[in-house]
């Protein structure tokens, strides 16, 4: 009899999230996650090579493991870098 175990796919950008629960077997990868995600209609995201994952705030490569009741949250790429928000921050006579 096979095993299966709870993990959580989320998403969120301004004006939707998603968040769901999956039971998966025992030995799933993010990938796996994923896949199962994917078949949900409102699944919000066109995957892409620059989209990132972590679980539950730590990055995570797509063939790893997972456990029962892991979050994998999908991660969009920056849209500026910080530092560089920062630096312009701290020019003289700029304002926030």
């Amino acid at each position: 009899m096979s095993k299966y175990k709870t993990v959580f796919v989320a998403y969120s950008e301004k004006g939707h999230s998603f968040l769901e629960s999956f039971a998966l077997p025992e030995n799933s990868t993010v990938a796996d996650a994923l896949d199962k995600a994917k078949q949900n209609p409102a699944f919000p995201v066109q995957l892409s090579e620059q989209i990132s994952f972590a679980v539950f705030g730590r990055t995570i490569m797509p063939n790893a493991r997972l456990n029962d009741g892991d979050r994998v949250e999908i991660l969009r790429p920056l849209q500026r870098d910080p530092k560089e928000i920062r630096m312009r921050r701290a020019l003289p006579g700029k304002t926030r």
